[in-house]
């Protein structure tokens, strides 16, 4: 299960309270935020006689039943709320199912539309908990219930065993959500049965809450967590470096956990019962200081309009930083529909994150919506910031520091590069459109023009990403049938990247990507039958210059060699 207890004291209140049969290792998310628990009043600060605890605004049915809905996660735009519901009739496993995820989406009065359970992949019959999504909402962490089967040799000596997946990365790809991919984090067998996780908005650091078995002499309660990051190791967010504290600022020697990473990636918000509060654990905040993951301020309480005596340990907080979103039982004067319920309450402005401007935009062609890439660059000196992918509605998203003069350029499959100059600010930027024009087939200005002018057929990737865009998969679907009127001895897909990130990262990933070309084609493609040979060439013989974001986005790229028959 993925997430920590609060105590023993409190397990036993909820087993006694609560109706449905539950099994001690599956109670972990129920006592995020359900009922009063028994504290030390001499750790707990006094609220001044002006701050008085403020009635939260509860989304309505279309969010909160009669369930148990915690761990709310909101998008950095405010319009899409995550959140887990658990031993609902609605669950892929029934009233059985400990957690499954759901989504529910701001309606145009500004009501919560009825939420929709995600389904499979993204939920199984056992517990599934989404942790953090990306601005875009293509990529998301969670912890995964499904199980896959391991085999060791082969016969009657074969040995096949079954593990739960867990912490993962699952992307969406085709307006359809992929199957969760593990996570490796290096020198870390396993999280244990208590943890969380999130991802900072840049995508580079893993932050986990658990407990290390390293420190069980010293401080044995399991539940106990401390807050550590990882570095990423590999651009797609599947390999991390080995966790290294935040620190004692942060951690101390009870539970601190939940962590959200604001979308300044400055700003750190948790859960903890070592820093003194008003409950059995209250939300705090810090910010790193400098450039360092490692050195934070003093961790501030978020005060009693927001902690409660109860057990707050999940929050989440849009981009624009102006409201907070919890969960919790309810008090008297307060709309609640269940057990547990998912509130809004507006943030005090000391609580709220550094300020970024969330930039909203639209990639068309001919009045049409385009699934094509999105960069940012510096105007100052041309380096790329961001960059990201259109959904299938041409929508994209961009997270970006405000005061900042940049030029966001994009491009589909076919289509000239369209850029525009913006001044960010403090205030969301929405309504930009980037209208691309067909390419001329003497002009291979773009990537994907060059797909369609190339001499080898090339398949192009967004950054650090081996994912097959829409784009790409409308290029393999040519291909494909080009294939099946050819007489072919077989295919050599070679993978490449950019000189962004270490030569290591850059090899493994090069190779991901023709393997996940290999895998479109044989499942896809019709070419089942056709061997494949993948290699992987990291970031050598680049098609063009590093020196410049265009001439990256054509090094991130696949290769097909068409073998002839001898």
């Amino acid at each position: 299960m993925a997430f920590p207890t609060a105590s023993i004291s409190v397990l036993r209140h909820i087993i006694a309270l609560i109706a449905a049969p539950l099994q001690a290792s599956l109670l972990a998310g129920i006592c995020l935020l359900l009922l009063m628990a028994s504290h030390n009043a001499t750790a707990q600060p006094t609220p001044n006689d002006s701050e008085q605890p403020t009635l939260r605004d509860n989304p309505g049915p279309g969010v909160n039943s009669t369930a148990i809905e915690i761990l709310p996660l909101v998008s950095p735009d405010g319009r899409s709320l995550y959140f887990d519901r658990k031993y609902a009739p609605a669950n892929i496993g029934g009233v059985d199912d400990d957690d499954d995820i759901y989504m529910s989406t701001l309606q145009p009065d500004s009501s919560w539309g009825n939420a929709v359970n995600l389904g499979s992949p993204m939920n199984s019959r056992s517990s599934d908990v989404l942790f953090w999504i990306s601005a875009d909402g293509t990529t998301a962490l969670m912890h995964s219930g499904a199980t896959i089967k391991h085999t060791v040799g082969k016969g009657k000596k074969a040995k096949t065993t079954e593990h739960t997946i867990g912490l993962s990365l699952i992307r969406r790809a085709n307006n359809a959500w992929t199957k969760p991919t593990p996570i490796i984090i290096e020198g870390l067998a396993s999280l244990g049965d208590s943890y969380y996780a999130t991802i900072s908005p840049d995508g580079r650091k893993l932050i986990l809450a658990y407990h290390p078995k390293s420190t069980i002499s010293q401080n044995p309660n399991p539940e106990n967590l401390d807050l550590f990051v990882c570095t990423a190791i590999t651009s797609d967010m599947t390999r991390w470096s080995e966790p290294t504290s935040l620190g004692s600022a942060v951690n101390t020697e009870m539970f601190e956990g939940a962590p959200f990473m604001a979308a300044d990636n400055r700003t750190l918000y948790f859960a903890s019962a070592g820093h003194g509060g008003f409950g059995e654990s209250d939300l705090f905040m810090t910010r790193r200081i400098g450039n360092s993951w490692n050195a934070w301020t003093t961790p501030v309480n978020l005060g009693v309009t927001i902690n409660t005596p109860m057990f707050e340990a999940s929050l989440s907080i849009p981009a624009k930083g102006d409201y907070i979103y919890l969960s919790g039982s309810g008090f008297p004067g307060e709309v609640n529909f269940g057990r547990s319920d998912i509130y809004r309450l507006q943030l005090p402005q000391e609580f709220r994150p550094i300020p970024t401007t969330l930039v909203q935009g639209h990639l068309v062609a001919a009045g049409k919506p385009v699934e094509g890439l999105v960069r940012v660059e510096r105007k100052q000196d041309g380096a790329e910031m961001f960059s990201t992918t259109s959904d299938h509605n041409g929508r994209f998203i961009l997270i970006l520091p405000p005061d900042t003069d940049v030029t966001i350029i994009g491009w589909g499959n076919g289509y000239n590069e369209q850029s525009l100059a913006v001044r960010t600010s403090a205030q969301p930027i929405s309504g930009i459109t980037l209208e691309l024009t067909t390419a001329s087939a003497n002009e291979p200005t773009t990537p994907e023009t060059a797909t369609e002018t190339a001499t080898t057929p090339v398949i192009y990737f967004p950054t650090g990403s081996a994912i097959i865009t829409t784009d790409s998969e409308r290029r393999l679907q040519s291909l494909a049938r080009q294939y099946s009127r050819k007489r072919l001895h077989s295919l050599t897909l070679i993978g490449f990247t950019d000189d962004e990130g270490e030569e290591a990262m850059n090899d493994s990933l090069s190779l991901r990507r023709a393997n996940a070309v290999k895998e479109w084609l044989q499942q896809n493609g019709g070419v089942i039958n056709l061997p494949i040979q993948t290699i992987g060439k990291g970031e050598s013989n680049p098609q063009k210059g590093n020196n410049t974001s265009a001439g990256k986005a054509m090094n991130r790229r696949v290769e097909v060699v068409e073998n002839e028959p001898r």
